[in-house]
């Protein structure tokens, strides 16, 4: 190095300096020196003793987290599981109440739809305040009595009854006729419990049974759910003669099998009077055969097996299985067919057995009470047991 100092001139420059004493003793030095290491020994062992303290309390920090976070996953998986169990259940139990909701409507509208297109022959009893009359009409070829029931607004009078009539039953298109009552003049005497009868000159008597038989059972149906015990005919009538003083005494008609009367747009139930019974089941099995030539249709199936089983002196019951058997308007019909003849045969109720929990308007899952109007028709002209 060129700008090196000559060793003879650094010395030179050192003497110059000032002289430095240390007048402490030997014992102070010492103690300097000891304070100086122990000064640094501490300063180790601190660093020394806080490095792994520091390390432990990162670790478990750290581990607290993992674990926090661990759970937080845990459970946010599991919320999110419970929440979609809970949304899939929700929609499977939004879906099944709409599921039931939905039969249940359909069975509603189903039920409905079956009040609506099935034809009643039979009404369920009216008011008390209603005063109900039976009016007798003639089926084709002079066959039968058919009973029509309507509401009595006013008192008895024949011709606006007629009128009424004529008003409320087409008679032509049903093939009818108004029963032989209606050409008689009627006088009531109710004190007495009977009905004078005057027979005009115009009317026209052939005497037979079947005159007879269509005469007696207009009466009869007439005057069954009055006061009147007896009709008398004027004497000097050939009609007089036919009876013990010209008297003819009301009867209840009863034991009959109930049939189907239609020759036109209607239908009628028509109880068979021209064919007595002697019991139950054998009106059941005559309600199986037809008489088509003269407009009489048969109520109960011909392949019907029919059981009957009598469970007390007002109660019937009554098996039936058939093929047709089902929900159609000849169930319908055969149902309330049967019920009117139970009634015929004095029982109050029935219990019917067909295989059916329900028809139409009709549980038959209990018994049916047996008391119903037949072939009822409306004030309004409306007959919603007519119609088929």
């Amino acid at each position: 190095m060129n700008n090196k100092l000559k060793k003879s001139q650094i010395e030179k420059y050192l003497s110059q300096l000032p002289k430095i004493e240390d007048n402490r003793s030997k014992n102070e030095v010492y103690q300097s020196i000891q304070r100086s290491l122990d000064n640094n020994t501490q300063t180790k062992t601190k660093r020394r003793k806080w490095i792994p303290l520091i390390a432990s309390i990162c670790t478990i920090f750290l581990a607290v987290l993992l674990q926090q976070q661990f759970h937080f996953t845990e459970e946010s998986s599991s919320d999110d599981t419970v929440q979609t169990e809970s949304k899939d259940n929700s929609v499977e139990l939004f879906e099944s109440n709409d599921m039931q909701t939905d039969w249940i409507e359909d069975e509603e509208i189903a039920q409905i739809r079956e009040l609506e297109e099935f034809h009643y022959l039979l009404t369920d009893p009216l008011e008390p305040s209603s005063t109900t009359i039976t009016v007798p009409l003639t089926t084709y070829q002079g066959q039968s009595i058919l009973p029509i029931q309507i509401t009595l607004e006013q008192e008895l009078d024949p011709t606006k009854l007629i009128t009424r009539i004529e008003q409320l039953v087409e008679l032509n298109d049903n093939r009818l006729e108004l029963a032989p009552i209606f050409s008689f003049i009627v006088k009531e005497d109710l004190d007495n419990q009977q009905v004078m009868v005057e027979i005009p000159d115009t009317f026209e008597w052939i005497d037979s049974s079947t005159s007879r038989y269509l005469l007696e059972n207009s009466f009869h149906y007439f005057y069954q759910d009055s006061d009147v015990k007896r009709i008398v005919f004027e004497r000097g009538h050939p009609i007089a003669e036919e009876y013990e003083d010209g008297i003819l005494p009301i009867l209840n008609l009863e034991h009959n099998p109930v049939k189907l009367y239609k020759a036109g747009s209607s239908a009628y139930l028509l109880p068979a009077l021209h064919q007595p019974v002697s019991s139950f089941s054998e009106a059941l099995e005559e309600m199986k055969v037809a008489e088509t030539e003269f407009n009489i249709y048969h109520t109960i199936p011909e392949d019907a097996n029919i059981r009957v089983e009598k469970r007390n002196d007002k109660h019937i019951y009554v098996n039936i299985s058939s093929a047709t058997i089902g929900h159609n308007q000849e169930t319908v019909t055969m149902v309330e067919a049967i019920i009117a003849t139970a009634n015929l045969f004095n029982y109050s109720e029935i219990t019917l057995d067909i295989g059916l929990a329900h028809l139409g308007k009709y549980m038959l899952d209990k018994p049916i009470p047996t008391n119903k109007l037949l072939n009822y028709i409306e004030n309004d002209g409306v007959n919603t047991t007519n119609q088929r």
